[in-house]
């Protein structure tokens, strides 16, 4: 028997949420393991029961959605992310493809389209829809910047880093705990492809997030 596609489901808006629980335990080879308005509610949930794919909208409460996506790619590399919503900027969209985002649902797609999408994702092909490749096609968006996937957040991080500062000092400056840094340097020096603070230098230099 050909097992289930596991689907966790995170969106704020409660009919929403439960529409789509409805609709998708009907739907043949998926099965819904959980569902949650709240991101660090999301984490445990895939930590209890690995899913296949995790539908997540980007506007959670308490920890925003591209923050979200960080932690579950670098915890659960093996879960597959379909971004849910309304609109989205180029910018956005161009750091959920750095950070490799499996899809981009819509929430004015129909629900075909959602059934579509994670049967294709499932098996490993990325899933955006037609407005996006649109702006794609058209050059509007472009997604050959590494830098593009470096938040907001992580550039303090960066910078300290460049400073030839420790982890312990860098907690210090920045008012949180020492694992809390060892985490966003991980995640900077996967995002680019750095093994140590020089290529990291080299890297933020190269793409001016610093000058020298």
């Amino acid at each position: 028997m050909v097992s289930k596609i596991k689907i966790i489901i995170a969106e704020d808006q409660t009919i929403l949420r439960k529409a789509l629980v409805a609709y998708l335990q009907r739907s043949s080879g998926i099965e819904v393991l959980g569902d949650t308005s709240d991101a660090k509610q999301l984490l445990n949930l895939i930590k209890k029961q690995i899913s296949s794919i995790v539908l997540l909208d980007l506007n959670l409460p308490v920890i925003n959605g591209l923050d979200t996506i960080d932690v579950i790619k670098t915890r659960f590399p093996q879960v597959k992310l379909i971004v849910l919503s309304n609109s989205i900027d180029s910018n956005t969209l161009v750091r959920l493809i750095a950070i490799k985002v499996n899809g981009f649902i819509s929430k004015k797609d129909d629900l075909e389209t959602l059934i579509e999408a994670i049967h294709n994702v499932n098996k490993g092909i990325p899933v955006f829809n037609k407005i996006i490749l649109a702006q794609v096609e058209n050059g509007e968006i472009k997604f050959n910047k590494k830098a593009d996937a470096i938040s907001n957040r992580e550039m303090h991080f960066v910078k300290e880093i460049c400073n030839g500062l420790s982890n312990h000092q860098i907690s210090k400056r920045l008012h949180i705990s020492e694992s809390t840094v060892n985490f966003h340097k991980r995640n900077i020096y996967r995002k680019t492809q750095s093994k140590h603070a020089v290529d990291l230098l080299r890297f933020a230099y190269k793409h001016k997030l610093i000058g020298l």
